[in-house]
């Protein structure tokens, strides 16, 4: 159920005009990238907040009804269970895939810590993972994001005209670039078969001294 706050034009009190007022400058201002990006629709002068976060009395961010749906849904599931956006649609009321996509991401961070995982199966719904494949599958994922986020990055700086810059920024400019680079390497397939053939030797983990010292650091 949408949480409705107190936004409409001339109806603050005293005592929610200040938080009203903080939550929605903070909600605008999220990643500059619009409300509905951010779980918020607009319906007249009236604001309703469809995410996963409402203001609690104390002032503190708490979880939501509708995410605390999905992740009782979720948590019931057993390994290779598929819970389908249509289901989950039936449960919340409303569209799961076009409302409620941070609730859904904020019950699958927070089963993570039940270790608890799942793969999203694209126009379908989730499937609950094995452990190994929340190893095989599912982390490594992050490497590869990294990796393209690195080399976004370096596309950039890349197009940039450096001789134009002042010293100050060209320091930033290198130093930024250093470190993109070094992302990129690490998550590279090459640095990922140098790094398991020490892993083979060992059962713990490995130091991040122990790591750089494998790219000659």
């Amino acid at each position: 159920m949408a949480r409705r706050v107190i936004a409409r034009q001339g109806l603050f009190d005293k005592r929610n005009s200040a938080n009203a007022v903080n939550i929605i400058a903070a909600w605008q201002g999220a990643a500059g990238r619009g409300w509905a990006r951010h779980g918020v629709a607009r319906q007249g002068k009236e604001l309703f907040f469809l995410g996963d976060k409402r203001m609690a009395k104390s002032g503190l961010f708490q979880k939501s009804a509708d995410t605390s749906i999905v992740e009782n849904r979720l948590r019931k599931t057993v390994v290779g269970e598929v819970v389908t956006y249509g289901e989950l649609t039936t449960l919340l009321g409303r569209d799961s895939r076009d409302f409620c996509r941070s609730n859904i991401n904020s019950a699958r961070r927070s089963l993570e810590l039940e270790s608890i995982f799942f793969d999203a199966i694209t126009g379908e719904g989730l499937r609950r993972l094995t452990e190994s494949e929340a190893v095989t599958q599912t982390a490594p994922s992050y490497v590869s994001r990294a990796k393209s986020a690195a080399q976004r990055g370096m596309r950039v700086l890349s197009h940039v005209d450096f001789a134009g810059l002042d010293d100050a920024t060209k320091r930033h400019h290198l130093s930024t670039s250093a470190q993109l680079g070094v992302i990129g390497l690490f998550a590279s397939n090459k640095a990922a078969n140098r790094i398991e053939s020490k892993v083979s030797e060992t059962s713990s983990a490995i130091a991040i001294g122990e790591t750089l010292k494998l790219f000659g650091g």
